[in-house]
């Protein structure tokens, strides 16, 4: 079902107003150098936010108060831990200062695993905390074990909804390691828990898998049981760059 968990760093973005456009050119720009200096086993990806995206009759518009958190996303995954850390508050600095909002753009960083193997164009962040009647621990183990391999009940088969994803990420974020971050780049720390990312191949895709009667009946009530939904948000996002890690050698 995995595959071996990489590091993480997301930084999420958000825009000063009126500045949207700029910011997706610098995303861009900046993921070039990024990859460039992270070397061909570190993944790089930039993302923009997709502002007329439909969320009608999904879960999302019902159970999410915030669902414009930030503007574009940067992120990159692999081993090298260490170079990672040391690029991303250079990183930062190539930010021209009017373009970003820095009280409202975050950092994080974290251990990623592959639920289902593969991108789409069309991603949706999903930034989670737990109930107050869940541990950390509690809470990272539900959505594990349980919530990112959750069937429809009345598949015959049992197949997980992620099956018909283009892809699925998530990660489990590293408070400790996200602090150290904010303080080298100036950002703030993501107040999040844990981080899903399914994939999709276009709008009608996500629209197709999330407005399923039974997809939505079911993924809200489980989400229901230990997701604390005010003090979550997600995003709908296109990628707009991306650079895949070259193969291990054997």
């Amino acid at each position: 079902m995995t595959s071996p968990s990489p590091d993480r760093v997301s930084l999420q973005l958000a825009a000063q107003h009126g500045e949207e456009e700029l910011l997706r050119a610098h995303v861009r720009q900046l993921a070039e150098v990024w990859a460039a200096a992270l070397g061909p086993e570190v993944s790089v990806r930039a993302t923009v936010r997709r502002p007329v995206t439909d969320l009608a009759e999904t879960h999302f518009r019902e159970l999410l108060p915030n669902l414009r958190p930030f503007d574009a996303t940067l992120d990159a995954w692999g081993p090298a831990r260490l170079k990672i850390a040391a690029t991303v508050g250079a990183l930062v600095e190539g930010l021209a200062e009017p373009v970003i909002d820095e009280r409202r753009s975050r950092i994080l960083v974290g251990r990623q695993m592959d639920v289902k193997e593969g991108d789409g164009p069309f991603v949706v962040t999903f930034l989670q905390n737990p109930r107050e009647d869940f541990s950390r621990e509690q809470f990272l183990t539900r959505l594990r074990e349980r919530h990112v391999t959750i069937a429809l009940p009345d598949d015959p088969d049992g197949r997980p909804v992620a099956n018909r994803l283009a892809g699925f990420r998530f990660t489990t974020v590293d408070g400790e390691r996200s602090a150290l971050a904010a303080e080298a780049t100036g950002l703030a720390a993501a107040p999040f828990h844990a981080l899903s990312e399914p994939h999709y191949d276009d709008v009608a895709h996500f629209r197709s898998v999330t407005c399923d009667p039974a997809v939505r009946t079911a993924v809200t009530a489980d989400e229901l049981e230990f997701l604390d939904h005010e003090r979550s948000a997600a995003t709908t996002s296109e990628t707009i760059f991306v650079v895949r890690a070259e193969p291990a050698a054997a």
